[in-house]
């Protein structure tokens, strides 16, 4: 059902392009008929989620010897507390906007690619964690609340291999705490 939809609000936006003012107003009328998606309400889950991605940008931070975390934590929770106070809303232009900060993050991470063609593990996790923290503010749903896992663990992952010391180990085990209950 959330994909059909997000089709039919995808061609309404579409077809926005090509209207005058005043069929603008009827097209709007008509996204805002649209049923809203159902909220995923486990304040619960939405800790966990948060922790789970919080520890793999720390992860990732640590292995790398990067500055990330610094931004990126403090970010991704302001995120996802906006997200669970609006998630029964449409934030349309807030979508919009996160859009267009994610195409600057896509370009910023094309522009880092040239510079270190040799091993982008660390450009690709940079991307991702902009791109995670952009997501934050975006979590209405449960299925987003699963996008969210799927990055921390790809975070640890990528984390993983770029360790070369045992600094990763307890981050792991916190993963490991965290992703057991979120699971269940």
């Amino acid at each position: 059902m959330g994909g059909y939809v997000t089709l039919i609000v995808a061609s309404q936006i579409y077809e926005l392009t090509c209207l005058t003012p005043l069929q603008v107003g009827d097209q709007w009328r008509r996204i805002q008929a649209l049923p809203l998606p159902v909220p995923e309400d486990s304040l619960l889950l939405r800790v966990l989620v948060q922790g789970l991605v919080i520890v793999g940008i720390i992860a990732t931070d640590v292995a790398a010897e990067t500055q990330m975390s610094f931004w990126a934590v403090p970010l991704s929770v302001v995120g996802a507390t906006w997200s669970w106070h609006r998630r029964r809303k449409r934030n349309v232009a807030v979508k919009f906007l996160l859009a267009m900060a994610m195409l600057v993050a896509l370009f910023a991470f094309l522009g880092n690619l040239f510079t270190q063609l040799n091993d982008t593990r660390l450009v690709l996790a940079e991307l991702l964690i902009q791109l995670q923290v952009l997501h934050s503010f975006d979590l209405p749903r449960r299925h987003d609340l699963g996008y969210s896992m799927a990055i921390g663990l790809i975070l640890i992952g990528i984390a993983g291999t770029l360790s070369q010391t045992l600094a990763f180990a307890p981050l792991l085990r916190i993963f490991l705490a965290l992703a057991l209950p979120t699971l269940v």
